[in-house]
């Protein structure tokens, strides 16, 4: 039993601080930038999409509120929120009528690539 043991801890892979990171771990396999920033990008890439779509189903369902009585407990996360927050983390000027200029909007997205850490 002990032999096993010994052999499993000389065999198995080591693993060092810096690796207990999981984002660290997958940076190194895939070449690719942080995950969050990632997933942040295309988060931000499509709301501007669907903020540009004046007059479309997309934004109206975004924008309005629905006149309907509200389950119990804490509200849902809703992804305008999520949005907001981003921007705000992002920079205090920033707001959602920058998409309409898409220059400084892909600008913006670059930015975000840039940021590290987590969101919130």
């Amino acid at each position: 039993m002990i032999n096993i043991k010994k052999n499993r801890r000389a065999l198995s892979p080591q693993i060092y601080p810096s690796d207990h990171n999981k984002q660290n771990i997958l940076k190194k396999l895939y070449n690719r930038p942080n995950i969050l920033a990632l997933i942040r990008n295309k988060q931000l890439k499509g709301f501007g999409h669907t903020w540009r779509a004046d007059g479309l189903l997309i934004k109206k369902v975004l924008v309005e509120k629905i006149n309907k009585t509200r389950p119990l407990g804490r509200p849902r996360i809703q992804w305008i929120n999520v949005i907001s927050r981003d921007l705000r983390e992002i920079g205090q000027n920033v707001t959602f009528e920058l998409t309409y200029n898409r220059d400084r909007w892909r600008d913006l997205l670059k930015s975000v690539m840039v940021l590290n850490g987590p969101v919130g």
